[in-house]
């Protein structure tokens, strides 16, 4: 165990950021007597470019939502949250990241109250809620990205010419709004890794009730196998 600040006590087990003698720290979680490791091997990485020093400054913490439980492990400057419903559905580890200002997330900590969850600030100190129903943090807009899996044709390049992205569309300003962006995906595809990505073009998401609206990139050409796409 790495720091006292980073061990989560949650569905009948303990989650951790731990290691064994000799051997890289990890994300753990601990039942009936035995451990294994939930950290990803992307989360592994960062988490390697950390010295030990840095490492103690890290701290967790859990919050619900709607039904879900979640347990969130600060980094000096990053943030990684441990879907704990997802992975027991998926049979996997689940994680997502969150970032303020390309580093870690604000929060602090989180407490259930008055039927909200109340959240602590680290930039300023000020006291917030966290609600589904909020696009912004406080003031600024969030923007939400997801990336694929490596594509696989037997460790063949493949060749996409068409690719389409399934989602909601038709939620963004009215056809009438004289002002204000539509909002539009950007697609990006990464051949190293998720190290860098290279830009693939946007596509717009609809006007309100233009639930038709597609998001297609076409002529795509060769893709080698360790290609990963994202869209932001």
């Amino acid at each position: 165990m790495v720091t006292a600040q980073a061990v989560i006590e949650s569905d009948n087990s303990f989650i951790f950021l731990g290691t064994y003698p000799g051997e890289p720290v990890s994300i753990w979680k601990g039942l009936s007597g035995s451990v294994s490791k939930i950290s990803t091997t992307a989360i592994d990485a960062v988490i390697q470019n950390y010295t030990l020093e840095e490492l103690k400054q890290t701290f967790a913490f859990k919050y619900a939502n709607n039904g879900s439980f979640f347990v969130v492990f600060c980094f000096p400057n990053e943030t990684f949250i441990y879907d704990l419903v997802s992975s027991a559905l998926q049979g996997r580890p689940v994680w997502h990241q969150r970032s303020t200002n390309a580093s870690r997330w604000r929060v602090n900590d989180s407490i259930n109250a008055y039927g909200m969850t109340l959240v602590g600030d680290n930039i300023d100190g000020r006291l917030g809620q966290m609600s589904d129903d909020f696009y912004k943090e406080y003031d600024e807009v969030v923007p939400r990205s997801f990336s694929g899996a490596y594509l696989s044709n037997q460790s063949d390049a493949l060749f996409i010419s068409e690719l389409e992205l399934k989602c909601e569309s038709g939620t963004g300003a009215n056809k009438e709004a004289s002002e204000g962006k539509d909002p539009e995906v950007l697609l990006e595809y990464s051949d190293d890794g998720a190290v860098t990505f290279k830009n693939v073009g946007t596509r717009a998401l609809g006007k309100q009730g233009e639930a038709n609206a597609r998001q297609i990139w076409r002529r795509l050409g060769r893709v080698p196998y360790s290609r990963i796409f994202r869209a932001s």
